[in-house]
């Protein structure tokens, strides 16, 4: 098995696990004998750090390697402070999972990522019929041992099977190619997302607004989807004549706070959202 295009170290044991008829939890248990604590554990990271000379993981080493560069802070964490365990919210595109090669892959991790750029649609976060959050780990509090792929497809509160996101606007698909691909510090576009992905978590009411005029899916992280139509909106102007709503973008791209109130406005108009 060789692991496929941007694929998470994660996703490759996890494939592994199913072609021997494992859950992910078993494997890591007695195929990768990791430690109770490193089970219950950001396994990304984990597995980024696992040394083995098992040419039967030779997959997981080669998906592990390309992880090693990615910024520390660009990551979704998933550690939940209020659980103490790794049980934060997870997103992720659930016809890539469905595909025949199903996988997760590392973009979903970035958070920036809101949108599968294959499928032209929002990652999920929650469940689409009684709103109930995918969390990294399933369980009861510190003893969260069950990993996400072992159950994407249905809603662990209500049992219904998961939905796919709903469709992005064409006119945010152009800041979608440079975001879902291999995180690297030195692309520009994705050190922006960042930078406008922190802006917006430092401004809660901000957030609700932009959220709101875009219409972003409850499903799907508003942070990441604010930051996505950030990029893009500023794509679109032209700086050598800026108008008022260019200003108003461009001033909250390199301060990380809106000059004034009417900043969702001027971002919705430029997108030709309203």
């Amino acid at each position: 098995m060789e692991p496929l295009p941007l694929e998470t170290p994660t996703s490759v044991a996890w494939r592994l696990a199913k072609s021997q008829g494992m859950s992910l939890g078993q494997f890591s248990e007695i195929t990768l004998a990791l430690t109770r604590n490193d089970q219950k554990g950001d396994l990304d990271r984990i597995l980024a750090d696992l040394v083995t000379d098992d040419p039967a993981l030779a997959a997981v080493n080669t998906a592990a390697m390309q992880c090693k560069a990615i910024p520390g802070t660009w990551l979704r964490s998933t550690w939940d402070g209020r659980f103490r365990a790794h049980r934060a919210q997870v997103f992720f595109c659930p016809d890539c999972l469905r595909m025949e090669e199903g996988h997760a892959r590392i973009p979903w991790r970035m958070r920036y990522c809101a949108v599968c750029e294959l499928h032209g649609r929002f990652l999920v976060g929650s469940c689409g019929e009684c709103g109930e959050v995918f969390r990294f780990r399933s369980g009861l509090g510190r003893e969260s041992t069950t990993d996400w792929l072992d159950g994407w497809w249905y809603c662990p509160s209500c049992g219904m099977e998961t939905t796919a996101g709903e469709r992005v606007p064409s006119e945010m698909m152009s800041a979608v190619k440079p975001l879902d691909s291999m995180p690297d510090s030195l692309n520009g576009v994705q050190s922006l997302a960042i930078k406008l992905d922190s802006a917006y978590r430092n401004n809660p009411g901000l957030i609700k607004e932009v959220a709101h005029v875009l219409n972003l899916p409850t499903s799907s992280d508003p942070y990441a989807g604010a930051a996505t139509a950030t990029v893009a909106a500023l794509q679109r102007i032209h700086f050598s004549a800026l108008t008022d709503v260019g200003w108003e973008l461009c001033y909250f791209c390199l301060a990380g706070n809106p000059r004034t109130s009417s900043f969702p406005k001027a971002l919705v108009g430029i997108l030709n959202l309203d």
